[in-house]
């Protein structure tokens, strides 16, 4: 059984579709990010979201949770790995890809989901990885790619990952 963290792919922008995190909202659907109305994937340093759509990469609030299962984690992580391997000489993405893995290697809860807080950078570093990781598996792999196709699939779509700007 899988959690689904993003909706479907639809035209409809990320503001809308993630859920409220006033006090009084009770503990976030899961599968959905906790950012509030006004934040979107790009949201940058402060929490504030630029106007132009676009965000500091690294720093500022968490942009979205994702809740990946002990299998999904795992097969993110190996991921995150490969690539910090692969991009060895970019030491911007090198952090973030870092930053990331140390954070889905982190403990399950009691359901077994570990929820991984991700920062706008880190959020387009983990779908980078498990895209390029996913693109690269053989037939043989099928089951490895499936598991991958989760957890692009509760990530946001990919415009909204395009839109995120890592300097």
């Amino acid at each position: 059984m899988s959690t689904m963290t993003a909706p479907e792919a639809s035209t409809t922008p990320v503001e809308d579709r993630v859920s409220d995190t006033s006090e009084t909202a009770a503990t976030p659907e899961p599968g959905r990010s906790t950012a509030g109305p006004g934040a979107s994937a790009a949201t940058g340093a402060g929490g504030d979201a630029p106007a132009d759509g676009q965000g500091d990469a690294g720093g500022g609030e968490v942009a979205y949770h994702l809740h990946l299962e002990r299998e999904e984690a795992q097969v993110t992580q190996s991921a995150l790995r490969l690539l910090i391997a692969d991009e060895a000489h970019e030491r911007t993405i090198r952090g973030l890809a870092r930053d990331a893995l140390a954070k889905v290697e982190a403990e399950p809860d009691s359901s077994g989901i570990v929820i991984v807080p991700l920062l706008p950078g880190e959020m387009k570093i983990l779908h980078t990885a498990v895209k390029l990781l996913r693109d690269d598996l053989r037939r043989e792999q099928a089951d490895e790619q499936h598991v991958l196709m989760r957890v692009l699939e509760k990530l946001p779509d990919e415009h909204a990952i395009r839109a995120i700007v890592i300097d």
